[in-house]
């Protein structure tokens, strides 16, 4: 089996690179924005805004990847554990 190539590693086709732990915050975006997706160790309500500055509050399943571009995620009103952003 060949090393994917730079076109594909490069492409919004391929898997994310990286993860950060998030810790969810009303007043703070996070440090690197948009994400390319977000997983939660433990699922529930994530309130997020996302990247073009919406924000709701969607229930998600653990361990899921969601491709969510997001910007902040709030402590308020979010139940979801373990949040990791994608990228």
């Amino acid at each position: 089996m060949s090393a994917p190539s730079d076109e594909l590693k490069n492409s919004r086709l391929a898997s994310y690179r990286g993860s950060i732990a998030v810790t969810p915050a009303d007043d703070a975006d996070l440090a690197t924005t948009p994400t390319r997706g977000i997983v939660c160790d433990g699922g529930g309500d994530v309130k997020m805004t996302f990247f073009d500055d919406t924000t709701d509050t969607i229930t998600v399943l653990a361990g899921l990847p969601y491709s969510f571009q997001v910007k902040r995620i709030f402590a308020t009103d979010t139940a979801a554990t373990g949040i990791h952003a994608l990228y």
